[in-house]
């Protein structure tokens, strides 16, 4: 997923669960300067919840931070997200989560902001794999 024109400035989380499979299930849309784009379109039932967070003040995003939980009774695997905003980091988003097993986090190097995303589904050996943000230089206004 990628903003074609501009940077991300928020970040929508729907979290579903299929509990015939045991299976927790999690689908992303970006907000790209002022409009939100369509749902990345990774395999989703079972609805629970539903977050958004943006950043503020006309902010872009230039880091990503993310919680892994696990509940082994139920077979539940959970995450909670949240954005760093030109160099801030703001709260998490609130997703139910129990039980932390993991953190990891991707920020954009000094002078660049994210433009793109991508998220892995299923099990990944390094935490730090599970997302992916693709940064961009700051282009100077003249």
């Amino acid at each position: 997923m990628h903003c074609p024109s501009g940077y991300i400035t928020g970040l929508q989380v729907r979290h579903g669960r299929d509990s015939k499979a045991d299976t927790d299930m999690y689908d992303f849309k970006l907000k790209c300067g002022g409009r939100w784009g369509p749902w990345s379109g990774m395999t989703f039932s079972s609805y629970k919840e539903e977050k958004a967070q943006e950043c503020p003040l006309k902010m872009h995003m230039t880091g990503l931070e993310v919680k892994q939980g696990r509940k082994e009774i139920g077979d539940v695997d959970t995450y909670d997200f949240k954005l760093q905003c030109s160099g801030v980091w703001q709260p998490y988003m609130g997703l139910t989560f129990s039980n932390q097993q993991n953190l990891a986090s991707k920020e954009c190097p000094p002078g660049t902001m994210a433009f793109g995303w991508r998220a892995y589904r299923g099990f990944v050996k390094c935490a730090s794999a599970a997302a992916f943000l693709a940064c961009h230089r700051l282009i100077p206004r003249t």
